[in-house]
């Protein structure tokens, strides 16, 4: 009897283990195939709406082929981080010796002490500088130079720096160059680099009265200049704003053509320098300057109280403590600005890295702007007067 309770014992025991088993390989082919559905889901809806995908699934090329490396080595919009170190060895120096031509662009006041009188003195030493010879060479307005500078020597530059004054030049460098270029866009915020454009202009002025050598505006006609300036045709310093250059169109343009671009502070003049030295011109002795030059006379500012009509003579610098922040709003200076908030987004994710540089777009980076917008939002991003298109998921949103 013991014999043969042994015997059940042991056949309920093996019994159990194959249920166990079975209920094991049941659960384990069911979440197999869940994964495989959602897999195929998700192709289904990268494929027909790419642009939808906060990480580029799939990214069609200009000859139509798609792209599955790059999704292999993309990082998803959530964990994309766009810093860039500018030390020796670190992510830009590795950057620029990926890309063959580097263009470097700016408005004035950003960077351009430095970077445009290096890239001249580079490309001279390179027997490239024939493009250094037609100023602001990039921006739309010098298209018609663009064809004796190319046909001046055999050798291309392989760098070039210019002022862009308009959303149009940089969408037009954006959708030009080949894949093996690099975009270097120098930024500064555009309240600060008016102030400094301010500041030099009004001491280089003829329109002030002189007293004992120095430079004396009435505040009234000081306005009026300033108004004038900014909305002269011929280019200058206050007129030339990084608002009519940051465009909603431009970040349409960004994201569509997906350049590779950085955006580097303009206080960082002096390491990029470094490191496009190292890249294009090694033997070259070249000294950074700093943007803000002394003025060459003093500058006042004639205030006259609405009331007492007592007069105050203050410095521009004083003035321009006491005016800024409302000067750009009374004068209309930002009129002609739009997609201000992705501008500010920029620059405050710009200002988290330690180094003041961060990637934005091109090869391994998430289609811009997708790492900038919330996840829920950037993943059911849509160009503006785009149709909605995508797969399975997108028609169950509507």
């Amino acid at each position: 009897m013991v014999a043969i309770e042994a015997k059940m014992g042991k056949k309920y025991k093996q019994s159990s283990m194959a249920s166990l088993l079975r209920i094991f390989l049941g659960v384990s082919i069911a979440v197999y195939l869940i994964v495989m559905s959602r897999i195929g889901t998700e192709m289904e809806e990268y494929i027909s709406y790419p642009e939808a995908a906060g990480n580029s699934m799939l990214r069609y090329l200009d000859h139509g082929s798609t792209d599955v490396l790059r999704y292999m080595t993309t990082p998803t919009a959530d964990s994309y981080n766009p810093c860039l170190g500018l030390g020796k060895d670190g992510d830009m120096d590795k950057l620029l010796s990926d890309h063959q031509y580097v263009y470097v662009v700016m408005s004035p006041k950003a960077g351009e002490a430095s970077i445009k009188p290096f890239a001249t003195q580079c490309m001279e030493e390179a027997g490239a500088g024939q493009f250094a010879a037609y100023d602001n060479i990039l921006d739309r307005s010098q298209h018609s130079h663009r064809v004796p500078a190319f046909l001046a020597r055999l050798n291309a530059p392989t760098i070039v720096a210019s002022y862009v004054f308009d959303d149009a030049s940089l969408i037009d460098l954006t959708k030009s160059i080949p894949r093996n270029s690099l975009i270097v866009y120098s930024y500064r915020d555009e309240t600060d680099r008016l102030r400094s454009a301010i500041r030099e202009l009004s001491a280089q002025s003829g329109d002030c009265a002189l007293e004992k050598g120095d430079c004396v505006f009435d505040e009234s006609k000081f306005l009026d200049l300033l108004e004038a300036l900014y909305n002269a045709p011929d280019p200058n310093q206050i007129g030339k704003s990084s608002n009519k250059v940051l465009t909603c169109k431009a970040y349409e343009g960004i994201e569509h053509n997906d350049p590779n671009m950085v955006v580097v502070n303009y206080q960082q003049a002096d390491k990029m320098i470094q490191l496009l030295k190292k890249h294009h011109c090694p033997k070259l002795k070249f000294k950074a300057v700093s943007e803000e030059r002394p003025l060459p006379k003093k500058v006042w500012i004639h205030h006259i109280h609405p009331e007492t009509k007592f007069p105050t003579k203050v410095s521009i610098d004083e003035w321009l403590d006491a005016k800024m922040g409302l000067l750009e709003y009374v004068l209309g200076f930002r009129k002609e600005a739009s997609c201000q908030g992705m501008t500010g987004k920029l620059q405050d994710r710009l200002l988290q890295c330690p180094d003041r540089a961060m990637r934005i777009s091109g090869k391994n980076v998430p289609t811009f702007p997708s790492w900038l917008q919330p996840p829920q939002m950037a993943r059911y991003f849509s160009p503006p007067n785009e149709p909605q298109r995508g797969g399975r998921r997108r028609q169950q949103m509507n």
